[in-house]
C-alpha cells in the first residue's frame, strides 16, 4: 500500500468540490476538510472562538457551549451539502446551516 496515494491532500477536495460520504443507498453528505487548506474553516474558527479565548485557555468552557460552537462551525464551513437526510420522523431535511447544526447536535457521532 502506498500511504502517499492514500493520505496525500487533495486541495480541490479540501476547498472545492469536497468529498462525498455515502450512508446506505440514499443518503450522502458532502464535506470539506476541517483545517488544512480550508481557510474559511480556520478564519471562522478564530472569529467564533475569540469571545471564549480565556475559557479555552483555562479549560473552563461549558461542554454544551463547546458542542454548540463546534456544530455551528462544522455546519458553516465543513458540511457542503447532503442528499437523503431526514428528520427523526422521516421528513426530508433541506440542507442549510440551521438544519445541519441541529443534525450534528442530535447525532454527535456523525
Amino acid at each position: 500500500m502506498n500511504l502517499y496515494e492514500t493520505f496525500a491532500t487533495d486541495k480541490d477536495a479540501e476547498n472545492g468540490k469536497g468529498i462525498v460520504l455515502r450512508y446506505g443507498e440514499k443518503t450522502s453528505i458532502t464535506i470539506h476538510r476541517a483545517g488544512g487548506a480550508n481557510q474559511r474553516f480556520l478564519k471562522r474558527y478564530e472569529a467564533k472562538m475569540k469571545p471564549y479565548t480565556r475559557q479555552v485557555q483555562t479549560n473552563t468552557m461549558d461542554e454544551e457551549l463547546s458542542r454548540r460552537l463546534t456544530a455551528e462551525l462544522y455546519a458553516e464551513t465543513v458540511l457542503v451539502g447532503w442528499e437523503g437526510v431526514t428528520d427523526e420522523a422521516g421528513n426530508p431535511l433541506e440542507f442549510n446551516v440551521e438544519n445541519a447544526t441541529k443534525v450534528l447536535l442530535d447525532l454527535p457521532d456523525l
